[in-house]
């Protein structure tokens, strides 16, 4: 571990100052599905003239003390083009003072929920000179929040004295899930009672925060019907995921790669705890349905977890875990077809937005598009399964069918989940205009 470090900032450009300004927070979980939101947030904001700032708040607490390598994953994978300033001032709390303090404004708020645990650390944040330049050196327009957790970090960055006449930034929160929802499915444990919330208790400190933004934006239908029910006086936005910008570009281009299909189906994602609930159920449901010819490659983190807990499953299935590669892309190229077998999770996958951008041939369970709205759903091109058989004898037709593979995927991705959708619908959201 490594203490010696209290606040570390990265400035990409010289500013000269006239420029509008936003800053997006996000938290700290490089290379997720949610990285993918954060970049084209700030890629967006940027074509639209701002100039950005990437602020990534705390999730939890022991991110206090961190380690080298978290904060080398979050300059690597958060030093977009996009960002003119990257900065992670709040990791550089002591730990075990900023838990005492926050257990005792947890007995002071009389024992709430996790959710208002996580948002309160942003209270001990500090602010780096070099973001505090930035936030002076011109009004901030927009403050865009990730997660409803991060709001009183953002609430903390409006605050801040930039100048007497400047008016308030708009403060956005992307929900990106119910995270109620999320912690009662995972049975998440309060930090400091040590047990998991009730649902009520989450759902209160949930609609709670999010009533602090002027404006809520949403990743699904399902999020966003779900909330604008119990915010009904706020600006709801529903604005589908898409890939970051160079994922995207790297993904498009492996449309027509002419590289042999040696790989039948591809799996890609880290150790998070969907994806292990998920390839869990494919190894123990799926693949005694399954010849033994087929090639199926599991590539990514997810190789880790079951090393270390699943000694069973590696015995007999080890060999198809590739574990994390420095490039994905050589891999989706050698693919003849993508698997996307979600059972945990809300929302719409990542893997399914990656799969039909490169426009593969998908078999899926009926969860990995969960969230697109109901015409979307009709219109997708690819094979839906849920019983363990069913989803064996889906993949065994598009192994068969050399001609599954057709241009509507690649389509679909354009017309509704691509960088130029993304931002259409996000200039919608903020009223601001590209290239302004």
């Amino acid at each position: 571990m490594n203490k010696s470090i209290s606040t570390i900032s990265l400035a990409r450009t010289n500013s000269n100052g006239l420029r509008p300004r936003a800053v997006v927070i996000a938290t700290p979980w490089a290379r997720s599905g949610s990285s993918n939101i954060f970049e084209a947030q700030t890629s967006s904001l940027a074509d639209a003239g701002l100039e950005v700032a990437l602020l990534v708040g705390p999730a939890e607490y022991w991110y206090s003390d961190y380690d080298s390598q978290l904060l080398a994953d979050i300059q690597e994978a958060f030093n977009w083009p996009s960002v003119s300033l990257l900065s992670w001032d709040s990791f550089g709390r002591n730990a075990k003072a900023a838990r005492l303090k926050g257990r005792l404004r947890w007995m002071l708020a009389k024992r709430d929920s996790e959710l208002k645990i996580q948002a309160r650390m942003a209270l001990d944040t500090s602010f780096s000179k070099v973001f505090k330049e930035f936030l002076l050196a011109h009004d901030i327009e927009i403050i865009y929040a990730n997660h409803v957790f991060q709001i009183m970090l953002a609430e903390k960055v409006a605050a801040f004295p930039i100048s007497n006449s400047r008016a308030r930034p708009e403060i956005i929160v992307e929900t990106h899930d119910i995270q109620s929802s999320l912690n009662i499915k995972s049975l998440r444990r309060n930090t400091f009672s040590r047990v998991p919330d009730f649902y009520h208790q989450l759902i209160r400190d949930e609609v709670s925060l999010l009533s602090k933004a002027d404006k809520i934006t949403h990743l699904s239908v399902d999020d966003m019907a779900f909330f604008s029910s119990l915010l009904p006086s706020k600006k709801h936005f529903l604005i589908p995921p898409t890939l970051s910008p160079a994922v995207e570009r790297k993904l498009t281009a492996i449309r027509s790669a002419s590289s042999p299909k040696l790989i039948d189906f591809l799996w890609v994602g880290n150790d998070n705890p969907g994806n292990i609930q998920s390839v869990q159920w494919f190894f123990e449901y799926v693949m005694p349905h399954l010849s033994g010819d087929l090639i199926i490659n599991f590539v990514g983190t997810i190789r880790r977890y079951f090393i270390k807990d699943e000694s069973q499953i590696i015995a007999k299935y080890g060999h198809m875990l590739l574990g994390e590669v420095a490039d994905v892309a050589p891999f989706y190229e050698a693919a003849k077809a993508v698997i996307v077998p979600v059972v945990f999770g809300t929302g719409v996958s990542i893997k399914f937005v990656e799969s039909i951008c490169m426009g593969k041939p998908i078999v899926a369970t009926p969860l990995a598009f969960r969230g697109l709205s109901k015409a979307l759903i009709e219109r997708l091109p690819i094979k839906t399964a849920m019983p363990p058989i069913g989803f064996a004898r889906a993949m065994m037709q598009v192994h068969e069918d050399a001609e599954y593979a057709e241009p509507q995927y690649s389509r679909f991705y354009d017309e509704h989940l691509s960088n130029k959708r993304f931002d259409e619908l996000l200039s919608a959201a903020t009223g601001l205009h590209r290239g302004r």
